[in-house]
């Protein structure tokens, strides 16, 4: 059990203290590395997490073993909250991507907490409604937008994410997370390092010129953030 106030997570902070009193008698703080899975596809969700820092990929995982995000939470929002429906089983992987600190609850506890209280149920649905909203433009964004633009919406989500201009993450990190080969994110790395954007050592990407490389991303960035904003009130540069 927390001892402290509200950790800081978008989906915790907004609450009142009404709300949120029932849920801190439950919520338990964890460390967990990267590459830590949190829960498997068509497996059952044993833990609803609302991230303080680092990044949650949701990993949809093809029949020949490759690996694809399909969207990505951080202190932002939470991962597991389809577990407070009536089947709790999850519909993709969720898997660390950058090391995190998390509060954690047990989603039964939730889902009781959820049932007497509108608001929180409200916030469950905003919170749920954006990674579909997400989920959707990543769809779109990944068939249709050159990979250097999808690059440097992906480093600028993540700085956003980890209110970071280093971005830790490796170049087999990307690949994943942009659904590309090991050897197509290195060129477009080495293009964004050329152009004075990046720098890339030791499996750390460090974001250089923030406006440009905002320039330089496709629409998806300003469009999810936009949405972020609209449907749960997030936005990265009001923190």
């Amino acid at each position: 059990m927390m001892t402290s106030s509200k950790p800081p997570n978008h989906f915790l902070s907004p609450l009142s203290s009404q709300v949120f009193a029932p849920i801190e008698r439950h919520l338990a703080i964890v460390d967990l590395p990267e590459g830590a899975v949190l829960y498997r596809n068509n497996e059952a969700i044993r833990h609803v997490y609302f991230p303080v820092t680092g990044i949650i990929s949701f990993v949809v995982k093809l029949s020949d073993g490759q690996l694809v995000d399909s969207g990505s939470a951080g202190s932002n929002s939470a991962a597991g909250l389809t577990a407070l429906h009536d089947e709790a089983t999850a519909i993709n992987d969720a898997i660390v991507r950058v090391a995190m600190k998390a509060a954690t609850i047990d989603p039964h506890v939730m889902k009781t907490l959820v049932a007497d209280s509108k608001p929180l149920g409200l916030s469950c649905i905003r919170h749920e409604r954006m990674m579909l909203v997400l989920t959707q433009r990543m769809a779109a964004c990944n068939a249709i937008h050159h990979l250097d633009q999808r690059l440097v919406r992906c480093l600028l989500q993540a700085h956003d994410l980890l209110n970071d201009d280093a971005v830790p993450v490796s170049l087999e990190g990307l690949s994943q997370m942009l659904g590309v080969r090991r050897s197509q994110v290195a060129l477009a790395v080495r293009t964004l390092r050329k152009a004075g954007l990046i720098d890339y050592r030791r499996e750390k990407i460090q974001l250089i010129d923030i406006d440009a490389l905002r320039d330089a991303s496709c629409e998806c960035y300003d469009a999810i953030n936009a949405q972020f904003h609209r449907i749960i009130g997030w936005d990265p540069d009001r923190r």
